[in-house]
């Protein structure tokens, strides 16, 4: 991938996440309510943090990541770094050496010794003559090298020289099968250099052999080349610099004709270099290469003719003659070597060459101070050629040439762009940034200009703390705004003075509208005697001030509104048409007061203040305590304890029985916390204490009083149910932990033993109710086995007769409780069944209940046992407790038998006589073997008696089954109806007289009645008696078995006035009408006709008849006559 495409899609990859930067800021700033702008701001912030994140990790890679100076990466030589090997801490003494050399000399008077000359390292293979070629430079070191004082070699020699510095390497370092040893120490020494020098290398100075760029084979040549270029690599890797390379060919002198050319320059020009620096080069290495070999060759002929016209002669002649050629036959080898070590490479930088030179070494016997020798030619020799000032001057003299490598130059404009562009992202962030703060900041300036406007001037009116709460809102608001600042300010904090400033203002305006008032009505009701208050009153009062004081501590402490919520809030005087609300109101505004007030000493003197009024209040009650009960029962929010809880049931009972609530469990702890709040207020503590433990022995005692009064009165909690489903869902319960009565009882033991202190006397049998009723529902038969058995050892063995005594009554008094249980599950069960009932109450009202074995009797007995089994002083009120149970489930049964035995009466007395009339119905009914005989023989007869005196109900427990007087009274008229019904089996007439007298009207009338007829159906025909006015009389035979209808006519002018008497009763119905023989009638008896009486005048129309011998007839009629009772039981 080239460079233009790899930046497209670097700027890409950028382009894109600033992008997705840009709209999650926008979607960030959109959600919390902000401008899109800040939103971008914010994107353009983590885009400018990513870039200067992207740059500095460059920065600390290129510092400390460079490959060469890392440690090395195999394991192998990772242990022996670790280890510190013998190789790897010489290579660290020789390096240490030569620097404290450096040090102790003068170069440290003029800055760090290390910098201030440059360093060369030489390098090539073995046996390319470096030693040599330094030393045949005569150059006098200025520093004596560093001893070596180990064993061996040192791993490099120093060369101390006037203006640089040579490390001279051995050649294993250039050797292309070097061991994993020396590349550790080369690495190493290329790790201190890095670590100790500021400045990296200055060059590198490579010299290889004449003879064996001349002998040796290519593949030789290519490798010796590949392993240099990898040491200037890595030394390239580690400073990030293009290392200038110097190229030395030395053992020029086995080059024929190179001796005869030095004996044939001056000695001057020996000391000269024979080669020349190169530039930038333009073209390839080998091209350089073969360049610089040809203008030698060129320079070396033109050389030639010019100390050949000189006139050489001799073998000086005969060499200068083959030189040129002789030299010219190193360039396929140097050609090699060069195109090798510095042609150039996409995957690496391309070293500097920076120049090539040639030169020879003097003789090894003259280096080492031997006699000196000759050269071919004859020629005495002590230095070598051409070296001293190319190691003396033209090296250390090259110091412009350091440059930067391609890739650092690459990473530098990368990074500098990322950095860039990260201050510029920065940059316009905090310019955005900046403007957002202002315009919060603005924001809430201007809601301080709303706040002024929030209050009204400061007084108690409703109005007032309306207009504070508004105030506190807004300052809430305020806070608000400055809490939720996701975003850093920048240095703008005026928001915050202003939020500084209205709550100083608010605790002002707050001050002088409640507080001040409020504690000069306290402090002038302090003045008045607090006796005439009321507990409820006189507690308000002192509890404001307990309230007020605890809550100005705490906010010493921790002036947070939340926290302040947590403890109870006083309740402000307030006039009497404060507004519903006003309580709760005040109390949040007193919390932010106190949160906001920032002046300690104001608030220790409201402490001290309310401390003295709180004083003389308690000291107007002498420091009495019973007020508290009036206060929570009033003002506590607790609710009293009544039926409802255990009952259940929809009807309210008007002046129940209740548990007030301070006397509950619940009420305890209220009691309790109210106490705490007074101690918590007061600084006599121990003063107070001995005032609360009094109290509370008397509260305990009004608890155990109110308990008691509220059990002696629990059975009317059964008024509550209403209908048949509430009692049979009490009723199912009746028997088991959940019945009412257990609950209570239950209750009462808990009440009793939470109230610690010295236990009421009716304790002890609410335990051995509770044990009792606890041992029979475990099972009490195996218990009563057991018992006796130990009831038997007792005796045998210890013979203590009370213990054995005591162990007899518990397991009696427990068979009695599981019999009683028993009993009242066996009346439980069959509530659920009306039919399962009458069973049963027909059962136990035919039995004796101390002898009968149904459920009923059994539970009456078990219930007179277990209140014979409890303590002496239990009271009537436990004794009521224990038949509760079962009044109310014998109240459930006969209130069910009584709507059974309607039902019954409903289905087999009335369904008879349903269409028939009175005399029919009382035939079907009453007769000898009527539909009632039949009832009162069957279902009834359970719970009816029959005595001289009639009929009466029988009873069960004292109480009757809820059988209506009108059944009794009934059946005693049906007694004397079954008489007349069997006397009149056969037929019988009854002659009434009937003698007509004058119809008249009221004497106002216009017209008189002038005619009244009366006629009788009997067997198709009809008797009658028409009246005109003047006497008539007539004897009318009736007969209920062939007469039916009367009809009585009266003309009065035009109309006639009918009245019917139906059936074969009519005539009977038409004599109790006519009671007395007069009866008047008035024109709304008749309706048809009543617009024409009124027209005529007549108000009343008196009918007059003088009736004899209707007395059997009446009789007669009187037995037949009533109609059964409709309700003869109370059910539901």
């Amino acid at each position: 991938m080239n460079a233009p495409v790899r930046s497209f899609r670097t700027t890409l990859i950028w382009y894109l996440a600033g992008t997705a930067l840009f709209l999650a800021g926008c979607a960030v700033a959109l959600s919390a309510a902000w401008p899109w702008w800040v939103g971008a701001a914010l994107g353009l912030a983590c885009l400018g943090l990513a870039l200067a994140v992207a740059s500095f990790w460059r920065l600390w890679l290129r510092r400390c990541g460079a490959p060469v100076a890392q440690e090395p990466d195999c394991a192998a030589a990772r242990e022996a770094v670790e280890a510190k090997d013998a190789d790897l801490r010489c290579v660290e003494r020789c390096f240490a050496a030569g620097v404290a050399a450096l040090r102790r000399s003068r170069l440290g008077r003029q800055g760090n010794p290390l910098d201030l000359l440059p360093w060369y390292l030489v390098l090539g293979p073995s046996g390319s003559g470096k030693s040599a070629a330094l030393k045949g430079a005569r150059l006098a070191a200025q520093i004596p090298e560093p001893p070596w004082e180990e064993e061996g070699t040192p791993p490099w020699n120093w060369s101390f020289l006037d203006r640089a510095v040579f490390l001279d390497l051995p050649g294993c370092y250039a050797s292309a099968t070097e061991s994993a040893a020396h590349r550790h120490k080369w690495r190493r020494l290329v790790a201190l250099l890095a670590r100790h020098r500021g400045k990296p290398v200055n060059g590198v100075l490579l010299v290889v052999g004449a003879d064996r760029l001349q002998n040796a084979p290519t593949e030789q040549l290519e490798e010796d080349a590949l392993t240099l270029r990898q040491r200037v690599d890595e030394l390239m890797g580690s400073s990030a610099l293009r290392i200038p390379v110097y190229l030395l060919v030395t053992g020029c002198d086995s080059i024929p004709g190179f001796g005869a050319l030095a004996r044939l320059l001056p000695a001057g020009r020996l000391a000269e270099p024979m080669g020349e620096l190169i530039g930038e080069p333009a073209a390839a290495p080998n091209l350089v290469v073969a360049g610089l070999v040809e203008a030698l060759q060129e320079r070396l002929r033109s050389l030639r003719l010019q100390l050949l016209a000189r006139g050489a002669t001799g073998p000086a002649r005969a060499g200068m003659l083959e030189l040129p050629e002789a030299f010219g036959r190193l360039q396929p080898g140097l050609l090699t070597f060069a195109g090798r070590c510095f042609g150039t490479s996409p995957y690496r930088e391309t070293p500097l060459l920076r120049g090539i030179f040639f030169a020879a070494a003097p003789p090894e016997s003259a280096q080492a101070g031997a006699a000196p020798s000759r050269d071919p030619l004859g020629d005495e020799r002590r230095c070598g050629l051409f070296l001293h000032d190319l190691v003396g001057s033209i090296v250390p003299g090259d110091q412009a040439t350091l440059r930067h490598t391609e890739g650092w130059l690459r990473w530098r404009r990368g990074t500098w762009r990322l950095a860039l562009g990260g201050a510029l992202a920065l940059s316009l962030a905090l310019s955005g940034l900046l403007t957002f703060s202002f315009a919060k900041n603005l924001e809430v300036l201007r809601s301080f200009g709303r706040l002024t406007t929030s209050l009204t001037t400061p007084g108690g009116t409703p109005g007032t703390t309306q207009a504070l709460e508004r105030f506190r809102q807004e300052v809430v608001k305020v806070e608000a705004q400055n809490r939720d600042w996701w975003l850093p300010r920048l240095g703008l904090n005026a928001s915050l003075q202003v939020e500084k400033d209205v709550k100083a203002r608010y605790c002002r305006e707050f001050r002088q509208a409640v507080l001040a008032p409020a504690d000069q009505g306290l402090q002038a009701a302090g003045a008045l005697p607090a006796s005439p208050l009321s507990d409820k009153d006189y507690g308000r009062r002192v509890m404001y001030l307990v309230r007020r004081l605890n809550l100005a501590r705490l906010a010493l402490k921790e002036p947070a509104p939340e926290r302040l919520a947590h403890l109870p809030q006083p309740d402000f005087p307030q006039p009497q048409d404060a507004e519903p609300g006003s309580a709760a109101r005040l109390a949040t505004l007193y919390r932010s007061y106190l949160a906001w007030n920032r002046e300690r000493a104001g608030r220790e003197e409201e402490i001290a203040r309310l401390q003295d009024a709180l004083k003389r209040e308690l000291a107007a009650r002498g420091g009495r305590l019973e007020w508290c009960l009036g206060y929570l029962e009033e003002c506590g929010g607790l609710p009293a304890l009544t039926l409802k809880e255990f009952w259940g049931g929809s009807r309210e009972l008007p002046g129940a029985p209740t548990v007030p609530a301070p006397c509950t469990a619940q009420g305890r702890q209220a009691v309790e916390a109210l106490l705490d709040e007074l101690a918590a207020a007061l600084p006599d503590r121990q003063g107070f204490a001995a005032t609360r433990g009094a109290f509370l022995s008397w509260h305990r005692a009004k608890s155990f009083e109110a308990w008691q009064r509220f059990a002696a009165q629990f059975s009317q909690g059964s008024r509550r149910l209403v209908g048949r489903g509430e009692w049979q869902q009490v009723a199912a319960r009746m028997a088991s932990d959940q019945s009412p009565y257990f609950a209570l009882l239950d209750r009462l033991e808990r009440e009793a033993a939470g109230a610690g202190g010295e236990p009421p006397g009716w304790l002890p049998a609410l335990r051995e109710l509770k044990r009792i009723r606890h041992e029979a529902a475990a099972g009490v038969n195996r218990m009563a086995e057991t018992g006796k058995l130990v009831l038997t050892t007792v005796r045998k063995s210890a013979g203590q007769r009370a213990g054995a005594e005591r162990l007899e009554t518990e397991a009696a008094n427990a068979r009695a409780g599981r019999e009683y249980l028993e009993a009242l599950a066996a009346l439980a069960a069959a509530s659920s069944s009306r039919g399962e009932t009458f069973k049963l109450l027909a059962q136990a009202y035919q039995e004796d209940p101390a002898t009968g074995s149904s459920p009923c009797a059994a539970a009456l007995r078990g219930a007179a046992r277990l209140k014979r089994a409890l303590p002496e002083g239990s009271g009537s009120a436990l004794a009521a407790l224990v038949d509760g149970p079962l009044d109310f489930l014998m109240g459930y049964l006969r209130r069910e038998g009584g709507a059974q035995l309607q039902e019954l009466w409903e289905e087999q007395v009335l369904a008879a006589g349903l269409g028939l009339s009175e005399q029919q119905a009382a035939a079907q009914l009453l007769g000898p073997e009527g539909a009632v005989w039949r009832f009162v023989k069957g279902p009834v007869a359970p719970f009816l008696t029959q005595t001289l005196g009639g009929f009466r109900p029988r009873e069960f427990a004292g109480t009757p089954l809820p059988i209506d007087g009108a059944l009794l009274h009934y059946l005693g008229k049906g007694v004397q109806t079954r008489a007349t019904l069997a006397a009149s089996a056969r037929p019988q007439s009854y002659p009434v007289g009937i003698r007509g007298l004058p119809t008249d009207s009221n004497k106002d009338a216009r017209v008189k009645p002038h005619a009244t007829r009366l006629e009788l159906l009997c067997s198709g025909s009809s008797q009658e008696l028409v009246n005109h006015n003047y006497p008539v009389a007539k004897t009318f035979q009736w007969s209920p078995e062939s007469c039916s209808e009367v009809t009585l006519q009266i003309e009065v002018g035009d109309l006639v006035l009918t009245r019917h008497y139906p059936g074969s009763q009519g005539m009977p119905e038409f004599l109790k009408e006519l009671k007395g023989g007069r009866r008047s009638f008035t024109p709304r008896d008749f309706p048809r006709e009543q617009q024409g009486l009124e027209r005529l005048g007549v108000k009343t129309v008196t009918v007059n008849y003088q009736i004899t011998g209707s007395a059997p007839l009446l009789k007669q009629a009187v037995a037949l006559s009533g109609q059964a009772p409709r309700v003869i039981a109370q059910g539901w």
